[in-house]
């Protein structure tokens, strides 16, 4: 049979090239603990922490791939420059030959995107959508005249664009073109076709040391290969070789003197963005509201007068945020804030469970503060994520596909291969 691609418009035809490659790739390799699933079963990893949080990583922490302008985590892209090293000196000792390796010199196509850069186009066509296609029709149109009115015509925008279009970094960040490459922790040596399987097959899978050199190498410098895009390796957050190769425990000390934990790692080199979220909410709002008036300052309505037409006119004013944040408190903002991570979320609650979560929204922010308030509302939303991600896994075979896949997160998939050096490249 042959590969399919995602030019193909045939459905059935698609599946079952899909179906095929599946198994194609499990009777190449049927130990592929090396390999990981991202599009089937991991599908969130590097976009949230252990415990289920949205989360990106801050800029800071970011370092340059050895011999390239390419970035990712500091330490990952250390680790690829070890790899690359490594096999630099067994080529210098004789041990590998360059000709041998189909991967090698490992040449750097792909590392960090900034999400914020990728955040600020869409919300920038985010507004677009809202003025052309809502707002200057003529039944929304007529209905704004100040920020409140502009409120109620905004949430029926919501309501129906959201669930497809998010409005959140959140919901941004989960959708599912948004690249894994935000999370600084992959590093892309080619630039295919993501949905060429017969490419794959030939230039990867098919290799004679794709298996005994490639996948090996990169798991014993912490790395897995991408299953459906074997060029692109993913830092494996969990695997023994940061402790147990001897390179990558030096790399590890300069960066985690104190030692090396996952838990260390996302509270330091990665933001909640549930934490930042709301405020951006707001500054958004007021901020289209005032685009829309700078477009529409004043508001036409003709109305007959005995025989003759009158025109009213009424001039909407722009907003500042001190102004917005009298009106409406830290509570209204909580509370738009949950009904739009669960419509980005496509998650429906009945009416009165949302309201028993507005009123332990409120309560919270009343007795113990805002932070507590947003703590409690995040929780609310992780816990239909982590359901929603269940009931994504589960209805995947997963053992037919003969990957290991975490429960308990889906940030962190279960350790695969061993941490014994290549034979090629072991004898310096």
């Amino acid at each position: 049979m042959l590969y399919a691609s995602n030019k193909q418009t045939n459905l059935r035809l698609l599946y079952a090239s899909r179906d095929y490659y599946n198994k194609s790739i499990r009777n190449y390799h049927p130990k592929v603990g090396e390999l990981i699933d991202i599009w089937k079963f991991q599908p969130l990893y590097g976009k949230i922490d252990t415990n289920f949080n949205v989360a990106y990583p801050s800029e800071a922490y970011l370092g340059i791939i050895k011999g390239t302008d390419r970035l990712a985590i500091n330490f990952v892209s250390d680790a690829f420059g070890a790899m690359r090293d490594y096999l630099a000196k067994g080529e210098a000792f004789g041990n590998i030959k360059r000709d041998d390796l189909f991967f090698y010199p490992f040449n750097v196509v792909k590392g960090w995107e900034s999400v914020n850069d990728m955040y600020n186009a869409h919300i920038s066509e985010f507004y677009s959508v809202l003025y052309e296609k809502f707002l200057i029709r003529p039944e929304n149109n007529g209905s704004i005249t100040s920020f409140d009115s502009f409120l109620t015509a905004f949430n029926l925008f919501l309501d129906i664009h959201v669930p497809t279009r998010p409005l959140t970094k959140s919901g941004f960040i989960l959708k599912h073109d948004c690249p894994y490459s935000i999370s600084g922790l992959t590093i892309e040596i080619d630039s295919k076709d993501y949905s060429d399987d017969s490419g794959k097959v030939k230039d990867y899978y098919d290799q004679k040391n794709f298996y005994a050199m490639y996948l090996k190498l990169a798991a014993n410098f912490g790395f897995y290969v991408d299953k459906n895009c074997p060029w692109r390796l993913v830092a494996n957050l969990t695997s023994p070789a940061w402790q147990k190769n001897p390179y990558l425990v030096e790399i590890m000390g300069k960066y985690f003197s104190n030692g090396y934990s996952l838990d260390k790692v996302f509270d330091t080199y990665y933001y909640k963005t549930y934490r930042i979220d709301v405020e951006i909410l707001k500054t958004y709002v007021v901020q289209f509201y005032n685009s829309y008036v700078s477009q529409k300052p004043r508001l036409y309505k003709p109305r007959v007068c005995s025989t003759k037409t009158i025109v009213d006119h009424t001039t909407r004013r722009p907003v500042t945020l001190s102004e917005v944040s009298l009106q409406y408190d830290s509570v209204f903002w909580l509370k738009m804030y949950l009904s739009i991570r669960l419509k980005e979320m496509q998650i429906k609650i009945s009416n009165s469970q949302l309201e028993n979560i507005h009123s332990q929204i409120s309560h919270d922010y009343h007795s113990r503060g805002y932070d507590a308030a947003l703590d409690s509302l995040n929780a609310h939303v992780v816990n239909y994520l982590k359901i929603d991600m269940d009931k994504v896994i589960n209805s995947k075979t997963s053992l037919q596909e003969g990957q290991s896949v975490v429960k308990s997160s889906v940030a962190v998939p279960v350790v695969g291969g061993g941490t014994s050096m290549p034979t090629a490249t072991s004898t310096y």
